[in-house]
Protein backbone atom coordinates (compact mmCIF):
# COMPACT_ATOMS: atom_id res chain seq x y z
CA UNK A 1 0.00 0.00 0.00
CA UNK A 2 2.83 2.40 0.88
CA UNK A 3 4.29 2.69 -2.63
CA UNK A 4 1.25 2.19 -4.85
CA UNK A 5 1.14 5.16 -7.18
CA UNK A 6 -1.54 7.68 -8.05
CA UNK A 7 -3.47 6.00 -10.93
CA UNK A 8 -3.70 8.00 -14.18
CA UNK A 9 -7.00 6.72 -15.57
CA UNK A 10 -6.96 8.82 -18.74
CA UNK A 11 -3.73 7.04 -19.76
CA UNK A 12 -5.23 3.55 -19.40
CA UNK A 13 -4.79 1.30 -22.44
CA UNK A 14 -5.48 -2.27 -23.48
CA UNK A 15 -2.77 -4.91 -23.77
CA UNK A 16 -2.77 -7.77 -26.26
CA UNK A 17 -1.57 -11.24 -25.26
CA UNK A 18 1.66 -10.62 -27.15
CA UNK A 19 2.26 -7.26 -25.43
CA UNK A 20 1.77 -8.84 -22.02
CA UNK A 21 4.50 -11.38 -22.78
CA UNK A 22 6.98 -8.58 -23.47
CA UNK A 23 6.35 -6.61 -20.26
CA UNK A 24 9.31 -6.34 -17.91
CA UNK A 25 9.32 -6.97 -14.16
CA UNK A 26 9.16 -3.24 -13.41
CA UNK A 27 6.07 -2.90 -15.63
CA UNK A 28 4.20 -5.31 -13.36
CA UNK A 29 5.48 -3.74 -10.14
CA UNK A 30 5.07 -0.08 -11.12
CA UNK A 31 1.66 -0.03 -12.80
CA UNK A 32 -1.87 -1.16 -12.09
CA UNK A 33 -2.58 -4.15 -14.35
CA UNK A 34 -5.86 -6.07 -14.49
CA UNK A 35 -6.30 -9.26 -16.49
CA UNK A 36 -9.22 -11.58 -17.18
CA UNK A 37 -7.65 -14.83 -18.29
CA UNK A 38 -7.82 -18.59 -18.48
CA UNK A 39 -4.86 -20.28 -16.83
CA UNK A 40 -3.24 -23.62 -16.13
CA UNK A 41 -0.35 -24.32 -13.76
CA UNK A 42 2.09 -27.21 -14.17
CA UNK A 43 1.09 -30.30 -12.18
CA UNK A 44 4.01 -29.91 -9.76
CA UNK A 45 2.99 -26.44 -8.48
CA UNK A 46 1.57 -27.05 -5.03
CA UNK A 47 0.46 -23.54 -4.07
CA UNK A 48 -1.16 -21.55 -6.95
CA UNK A 49 -1.85 -17.87 -6.24
CA UNK A 50 -4.80 -17.29 -8.60
CA UNK A 51 -8.15 -17.17 -6.74
CA UNK A 52 -11.37 -18.78 -7.91
CA UNK A 53 -14.71 -18.00 -6.26
CA UNK A 54 -16.77 -21.12 -5.53
CA UNK A 55 -19.64 -19.12 -4.04
CA UNK A 56 -20.18 -15.81 -2.23
CA UNK A 57 -18.12 -16.87 0.80
CA UNK A 58 -15.60 -19.47 -0.42
CA UNK A 59 -12.43 -18.93 -2.43
CA UNK A 60 -10.06 -21.68 -3.56
CA UNK A 61 -6.76 -21.66 -5.47
CA UNK A 62 -6.94 -24.30 -8.24
CA UNK A 63 -4.32 -25.26 -10.82
CA UNK A 64 -6.58 -24.25 -13.71
CA UNK A 65 -9.60 -22.06 -14.33
CA UNK A 66 -10.62 -18.56 -15.33
CA UNK A 67 -10.22 -15.50 -13.15
CA UNK A 68 -9.71 -11.74 -12.94
CA UNK A 69 -6.27 -11.07 -11.46
CA UNK A 70 -3.71 -8.34 -10.86
CA UNK A 71 -0.32 -7.97 -12.49
CA UNK A 72 1.35 -9.23 -9.29
CA UNK A 73 -0.50 -12.54 -9.46
CA UNK A 74 0.23 -12.85 -13.18
CA UNK A 75 3.94 -12.29 -12.56
CA UNK A 76 4.16 -14.88 -9.76
CA UNK A 77 2.15 -17.44 -11.74
CA UNK A 78 4.29 -16.86 -14.82
CA UNK A 79 7.44 -17.41 -12.74
CA UNK A 80 5.96 -20.82 -11.78
CA UNK A 81 5.45 -21.82 -15.41
CA UNK A 82 1.71 -21.07 -15.55
CA UNK A 83 0.19 -20.97 -19.06
CA UNK A 84 -2.30 -18.21 -19.99
CA UNK A 85 -4.72 -17.84 -22.89
CA UNK A 86 -7.91 -15.95 -23.89
CA UNK A 87 -6.48 -13.01 -21.97
CA UNK A 88 -7.92 -9.50 -21.88
CA UNK A 89 -5.74 -7.02 -20.02
CA UNK A 90 -5.59 -3.32 -19.20
CA UNK A 91 -2.82 -1.21 -17.72
CA UNK A 92 -3.26 1.99 -15.68
CA UNK A 93 0.06 3.81 -15.26
CA UNK A 94 1.24 5.44 -12.05
CA UNK A 95 1.64 9.20 -12.05
CA UNK A 96 5.41 9.67 -12.07
CA UNK A 97 7.48 12.86 -12.04
CA UNK A 98 11.22 13.04 -12.41
CA UNK A 99 13.54 10.17 -13.36
CA UNK A 100 12.21 6.62 -13.50
CA UNK A 101 14.45 3.60 -12.93
CA UNK A 102 13.62 0.95 -15.53
CA UNK A 103 14.91 -2.10 -17.35
CA UNK A 104 18.05 -3.95 -16.34
CA UNK A 105 19.06 -1.20 -13.90
CA UNK A 106 15.81 -1.66 -12.01
CA UNK A 107 16.28 -5.42 -11.69
CA UNK A 108 19.93 -5.04 -10.65
CA UNK A 109 18.89 -2.65 -7.87
CA UNK A 110 16.02 -4.92 -6.86
CA UNK A 111 18.39 -7.90 -6.57
CA UNK A 112 20.61 -5.80 -4.29
CA UNK A 113 17.67 -4.67 -2.17
CA UNK A 114 18.43 -1.04 -3.04
CA UNK A 115 15.60 1.32 -2.05
CA UNK A 116 16.46 3.57 -4.99
CA UNK A 117 14.74 1.13 -7.35
CA UNK A 118 11.56 2.87 -6.11
CA UNK A 119 12.06 6.47 -7.17
CA UNK A 120 8.56 7.94 -7.42
CA UNK A 121 7.74 8.29 -3.73
CA UNK A 122 6.36 11.83 -4.05
CA UNK A 123 3.47 10.35 -6.06
CA UNK A 124 2.69 7.50 -3.67
CA UNK A 125 -0.35 8.93 -1.83
CA UNK A 126 -0.22 6.54 1.15
CA UNK A 127 3.53 6.50 1.76
CA UNK A 128 3.97 9.23 4.35
CA UNK A 129 0.96 8.27 6.46
CA UNK A 130 2.06 4.61 6.47
CA UNK A 131 5.58 5.61 7.52
CA UNK A 132 4.16 7.79 10.29
CA UNK A 133 1.86 5.05 11.60
CA UNK A 134 4.66 2.48 11.67
CA UNK A 135 7.02 4.99 13.28
CA UNK A 136 4.48 5.72 16.02
CA UNK A 137 3.72 2.05 16.55
CA UNK A 138 7.40 1.20 17.10
CA UNK A 139 7.47 3.60 20.05
CA UNK A 140 5.34 1.22 22.13
CA UNK A 141 5.83 -2.42 23.17
CA UNK A 142 3.65 -5.01 21.46
CA UNK A 143 0.53 -5.84 23.40
CA UNK A 144 0.07 -2.33 24.76
CA UNK A 145 -3.00 -0.21 24.05
CA UNK A 146 -0.92 2.41 22.21
CA UNK A 147 0.67 -0.18 19.91
CA UNK A 148 -2.71 -1.71 19.11
CA UNK A 149 -4.24 1.71 18.49
CA UNK A 150 -1.61 2.52 15.85
CA UNK A 151 -2.15 -0.90 14.26
CA UNK A 152 -5.90 -0.20 14.04
CA UNK A 153 -5.18 3.14 12.34
CA UNK A 154 -3.16 1.32 9.71
CA UNK A 155 -5.85 -1.31 9.22
CA UNK A 156 -8.49 1.41 8.96
CA UNK A 157 -6.62 3.02 6.06
CA UNK A 158 -6.76 -0.21 4.09
CA UNK A 159 -10.38 -0.73 5.19
CA UNK A 160 -11.43 2.66 3.83
CA UNK A 161 -9.88 1.82 0.44
CA UNK A 162 -11.97 -1.39 0.36
CA UNK A 163 -15.17 0.11 1.82
CA UNK A 164 -18.28 -0.54 -0.23
CA UNK A 165 -16.62 -2.93 -2.70
CA UNK A 166 -17.96 -6.24 -1.38
CA UNK A 167 -21.69 -5.44 -0.97
CA UNK A 168 -21.54 -5.92 2.81
CA UNK A 169 -24.69 -4.90 4.66
CA UNK A 170 -25.06 -2.80 7.78
CA UNK A 171 -27.94 -1.68 9.99
CA UNK A 172 -29.35 1.75 9.10
CA UNK A 173 -31.07 3.61 11.98
CA UNK A 174 -33.03 5.83 9.58
CA UNK A 175 -34.76 3.05 7.70
CA UNK A 176 -34.44 0.57 10.59
CA UNK A 177 -33.27 -2.05 8.14
CA UNK A 178 -30.14 -3.53 6.60
CA UNK A 179 -28.59 -1.58 3.71
CA UNK A 180 -25.60 -2.19 1.46
CA UNK A 181 -22.56 -0.30 2.75
CA UNK A 182 -21.58 2.44 0.30
CA UNK A 183 -18.08 3.46 -0.71
CA UNK A 184 -16.22 6.42 0.73
CA UNK A 185 -14.02 9.16 -0.71
CA UNK A 186 -10.97 6.89 -1.09
CA UNK A 187 -12.74 3.61 -1.93
CA UNK A 188 -10.94 2.23 -4.96
CA UNK A 189 -11.17 -1.30 -6.41
CA UNK A 190 -7.97 -0.87 -8.43
CA UNK A 191 -5.89 0.02 -5.37
CA UNK A 192 -7.67 -2.46 -3.07
CA UNK A 193 -7.14 -5.41 -5.41
CA UNK A 194 -3.48 -4.48 -5.89
CA UNK A 195 -2.87 -4.55 -2.12
CA UNK A 196 -4.47 -7.97 -1.65
CA UNK A 197 -3.06 -9.32 -4.92
CA UNK A 198 0.50 -8.40 -3.99
CA UNK A 199 0.43 -9.98 -0.52
CA UNK A 200 -1.33 -13.06 -1.93
CA UNK A 201 1.46 -13.40 -4.49
CA UNK A 202 4.23 -12.99 -1.88
CA UNK A 203 2.60 -15.70 0.25
CA UNK A 204 2.23 -18.05 -2.74
CA UNK A 205 5.86 -17.49 -3.75
CA UNK A 206 6.96 -18.24 -0.19
CA UNK A 207 4.90 -21.43 0.11
CA UNK A 208 6.20 -22.81 -3.19
CA UNK A 209 9.75 -22.05 -2.09
CA UNK A 210 9.19 -23.85 1.21
CA UNK A 211 8.09 -26.88 -0.83
CA UNK A 212 11.21 -26.49 -3.00
CA UNK A 213 13.39 -26.46 0.14
CA UNK A 214 11.81 -29.70 1.32
CA UNK A 215 9.76 -28.12 4.10
CA UNK A 216 6.10 -28.49 4.99
CA UNK A 217 3.29 -25.96 5.36
CA UNK A 218 0.62 -26.81 7.92
CA UNK A 219 -1.71 -23.83 7.46
CA UNK A 220 -1.88 -20.48 5.69
CA UNK A 221 -4.13 -17.45 6.14
CA UNK A 222 -4.23 -13.96 4.63
CA UNK A 223 -0.73 -12.94 5.67
CA UNK A 224 0.73 -15.75 7.76
CA UNK A 225 1.57 -19.44 7.70
CA UNK A 226 2.88 -22.33 9.80
CA UNK A 227 5.98 -24.16 8.58
CA UNK A 228 8.69 -26.46 9.91
CA UNK A 229 11.66 -24.59 8.40
CA UNK A 230 13.75 -22.60 10.88
CA UNK A 231 15.52 -19.38 9.81
CA UNK A 232 13.28 -19.37 6.74
CA UNK A 233 14.13 -15.93 5.38
CA UNK A 234 17.88 -16.56 5.40
CA UNK A 235 17.39 -19.80 3.47
CA UNK A 236 15.06 -18.21 0.94
CA UNK A 237 17.53 -15.40 0.21
CA UNK A 238 20.03 -18.00 -1.00
CA UNK A 239 17.66 -19.13 -3.77
CA UNK A 240 17.76 -17.97 -7.39
CA UNK A 241 16.49 -14.40 -7.86
CA UNK A 242 13.60 -15.45 -10.08
CA UNK A 243 12.22 -17.65 -7.30
CA UNK A 244 12.26 -14.80 -4.74
CA UNK A 245 11.52 -11.78 -6.94
CA UNK A 246 8.47 -10.66 -4.95
CA UNK A 247 10.17 -11.35 -1.62
CA UNK A 248 12.99 -9.04 -2.74
CA UNK A 249 10.48 -6.31 -3.61
CA UNK A 250 8.63 -6.76 -0.32
CA UNK A 251 11.93 -6.44 1.58
CA UNK A 252 12.56 -3.12 -0.18
CA UNK A 253 9.13 -1.89 0.93
CA UNK A 254 9.76 -3.02 4.52
CA UNK A 255 13.09 -1.18 4.48
CA UNK A 256 11.43 2.02 3.26
CA UNK A 257 8.79 1.82 5.98
CA UNK A 258 10.85 0.72 8.96
CA UNK A 259 14.55 0.73 8.07
CA UNK A 260 14.56 -3.05 8.52
CA UNK A 261 14.13 -5.18 5.36
CA UNK A 262 13.00 -8.32 7.25
CA UNK A 263 9.90 -9.71 5.55
CA UNK A 264 8.78 -12.30 8.09
CA UNK A 265 8.05 -12.06 11.80
CA UNK A 266 8.14 -15.20 13.94
CA UNK A 267 4.97 -15.25 16.06
CA UNK A 268 5.04 -18.64 17.80
CA UNK A 269 7.21 -21.75 18.09
CA UNK A 270 5.54 -25.08 18.85
CA UNK A 271 7.63 -28.07 19.94
CA UNK A 272 5.18 -30.09 22.04
CA UNK A 273 2.42 -30.83 19.54
CA UNK A 274 0.06 -28.94 17.25
CA UNK A 275 -3.47 -29.70 16.04
CA UNK A 276 -4.72 -28.26 12.75
CA UNK A 277 -8.12 -28.93 11.17
CA UNK A 278 -9.00 -25.97 8.90
CA UNK A 279 -7.77 -22.59 7.64
CA UNK A 280 -8.28 -20.80 10.96
CA UNK A 281 -8.26 -23.82 13.21
CA UNK A 282 -5.03 -24.59 15.08
CA UNK A 283 -4.05 -25.07 18.71
CA UNK A 284 -0.63 -25.74 20.20
CA UNK A 285 0.21 -27.80 23.27
CA UNK A 286 1.93 -24.95 25.13
CA UNK A 287 0.28 -22.31 27.29
CA UNK A 288 1.52 -19.33 25.26
CA UNK A 289 1.39 -20.97 21.84
CA UNK A 290 -0.87 -20.91 18.81
CA UNK A 291 -4.62 -20.69 19.27
CA UNK A 292 -6.86 -20.08 16.27
CA UNK A 293 -10.39 -21.38 16.75
CA UNK A 294 -12.85 -18.90 15.27
CA UNK A 295 -16.25 -19.46 16.87
CA UNK A 296 -14.96 -21.02 20.07
CA UNK A 297 -14.61 -18.99 23.27
CA UNK A 298 -11.42 -20.04 25.05
CA UNK A 299 -11.98 -18.06 28.27
CA UNK A 300 -11.43 -20.29 31.31
CA UNK A 301 -9.36 -22.83 29.38
CA UNK A 302 -5.59 -23.23 29.24
CA UNK A 303 -4.01 -24.04 25.86
CA UNK A 304 -3.10 -27.50 27.12
CA UNK A 305 -6.72 -28.15 28.14
CA UNK A 306 -8.00 -27.04 24.73
CA UNK A 307 -5.36 -29.19 23.00
CA UNK A 308 -6.33 -32.22 25.10
CA UNK A 309 -10.10 -31.79 24.64
CA UNK A 310 -9.92 -30.99 20.91
CA UNK A 311 -7.69 -34.02 20.34
CA UNK A 312 -10.33 -36.27 21.91
CA UNK A 313 -13.14 -34.57 19.96
CA UNK A 314 -11.24 -35.18 16.70
CA UNK A 315 -10.96 -38.88 17.52
CA UNK A 316 -14.65 -39.17 18.41
CA UNK A 317 -15.85 -36.94 15.53
CA UNK A 318 -18.26 -34.98 17.70
CA UNK A 319 -18.85 -31.33 18.64
CA UNK A 320 -17.86 -29.53 21.81
CA UNK A 321 -20.70 -27.78 23.63
CA UNK A 322 -20.12 -24.51 25.49
CA UNK A 323 -21.97 -21.42 26.72
CA UNK A 324 -21.17 -18.41 24.54
CA UNK A 325 -21.15 -15.05 26.32
CA UNK A 326 -21.35 -11.65 24.64
CA UNK A 327 -22.58 -8.12 25.22
CA UNK A 328 -25.90 -7.04 23.77
CA UNK A 329 -25.37 -5.58 20.33
CA UNK A 330 -25.89 -1.92 19.46
CA UNK A 331 -28.77 -2.79 17.11
CA UNK A 332 -30.61 -4.71 19.85
CA UNK A 333 -30.14 -1.90 22.40
CA UNK A 334 -31.28 0.74 19.86
CA UNK A 335 -34.43 -1.17 18.85
CA UNK A 336 -35.50 -2.50 22.26
CA UNK A 337 -33.90 -0.09 24.71
CA UNK A 338 -32.36 -1.09 28.01
CA UNK A 339 -28.74 -1.42 29.03
CA UNK A 340 -25.61 -3.05 27.61
CA UNK A 341 -25.73 -6.32 29.54
CA UNK A 342 -24.27 -9.78 29.08
CA UNK A 343 -26.16 -12.33 27.01
CA UNK A 344 -25.71 -16.09 26.97
CA UNK A 345 -26.52 -18.91 24.56
CA UNK A 346 -25.63 -22.56 24.05
CA UNK A 347 -23.18 -23.08 21.22
CA UNK A 348 -21.66 -26.06 19.40
CA UNK A 349 -18.15 -26.02 17.93
CA UNK A 350 -17.13 -28.64 15.38
CA UNK A 351 -13.61 -29.40 14.23
CA UNK A 352 -14.48 -29.79 10.57
CA UNK A 353 -12.08 -29.52 7.63
CA UNK A 354 -13.05 -26.69 5.25
CA UNK A 355 -12.24 -28.55 2.00
CA UNK A 356 -10.41 -25.60 0.42
CA UNK A 357 -7.68 -28.04 -0.61
CA UNK A 358 -7.86 -31.73 -1.49
CA UNK A 359 -6.60 -34.03 1.27
CA UNK A 360 -4.16 -36.72 0.17
CA UNK A 361 -4.83 -39.79 2.27
CA UNK A 362 -1.84 -41.41 3.94
CA UNK A 363 -2.74 -44.38 6.19
CA UNK A 364 -1.24 -44.11 9.65
CA UNK A 365 0.09 -40.56 9.14
CA UNK A 366 -0.65 -37.92 11.77
CA UNK A 367 -0.14 -35.11 9.24
CA UNK A 368 -2.10 -35.42 6.00
CA UNK A 369 -0.74 -33.69 2.89
CA UNK A 370 -2.90 -31.64 0.53
CA UNK A 371 -2.94 -30.42 -3.07
CA UNK A 372 -4.97 -27.79 -4.97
Amino acid sequence: MCVLGDPVYKSMYRLSQGEIEFLGVEDFLKNYIALETKFEYPADVKYPCIPQNVDDTTTIYPRSGKSVITGFEYLEAKNRGCRFWDTEAYIIPYRISGKKVTGKRFEDMLKEGNEKCIDYQENAPFLEIEKEIQRERRKYPKGTFENMFEKLKGNAGYGLVCQGLSSKRKYDIKSKGMVVMSGGEISNPVIASSITGFIRSVISETLNNIEYLGGRVLSVTTDGFITDIENLEDKLLNLDYKKIMLLKYYRVLRSILSGDPSAYELKHVEKEGLLSWCTRGQVGNTDRGILAATGFQARGYTRKEIYRDFKEIMKEKRAIEFVQTSLRGAKDVYEKGGHVTMSYRDQSYRLVYDNKRKVLTSPGSKLLDTEP
